[in-house]
């Protein structure tokens, strides 16, 4: 956990005044939407079981758009292609959908649930930390400030100890340190 990152957002002022625990609650809430890669044959899956994929397949020959009929075909190859993911916020994806819809291959519901299958939400911890906080994690953060000011105070009394023992030294040994060393 990197507490100093998540102190730095503990001092926004969207958390100041929240509890450990309400904060907490805050971080790891999911939130905040991104679109997933999507395993290949996951999308296939989508595709076929929602009636897309017939969609495609009924117009990539014969449809008398020729942009629509490569559209088509290019999903359709997508789909079975070996490619382990896709993105579908891809530009090309994101350009071949209002075609689809356009040309009337899909319903503008249709294009958005093929999105929406990509949607994912993930927490402002996730996001920033790559984990979720708990209590202590906010505790922790908090106390940042506060141990680095006890830090640097016991630095500052380690060296007026030290100071004060070379004086003590000095004066064992008959000089007056006072006195630019000469005897005391």
């Amino acid at each position: 956990m990197n507490i100093a990152l998540l102190k730095t957002e503990l001092d926004t002022p969207q958390y100041a005044n929240l509890s450990p625990t309400d904060a907490a609650q805050q971080l790891n809430a999911p939130t905040i939407e991104y679109f997933a890669e999507v395993p290949t044959a996951e999308l296939t899956n989508f595709l076929m079981n929602s009636g897309l994929y017939a969609k495609l397949l009924a117009v990539y020959r014969d449809h008398p758009v020729l942009q629509i009929r490569v559209v088509a075909e290019g999903a359709l190859a997508l789909s079975q292609s070996q490619i382990p993911v896709v993105n579908l916020q891809n530009a090309t994806i994101q350009q071949t959908l209002p075609a689809l819809v356009a040309g009337g291959v899909w319903t503008q519901a249709e294009a958005d649930s093929m999105l929406n299958f990509a949607k994912r939400t993930k927490s402002r911890a996730q996001q920033l930390l790559g984990e979720p906080v708990t209590e202590a994690d906010i505790n922790a953060a908090r106390l940042l400030d506060k141990a680095q000011s006890e830090i640097e105070t016991l630095e500052s009394l380690r060296a007026q100890v030290s100071q004060l023992e070379y004086r003590q030294a000095q004066f064992r040994q008959g000089i007056d340190p006072d006195n630019n060393g000469e005897g005391a």
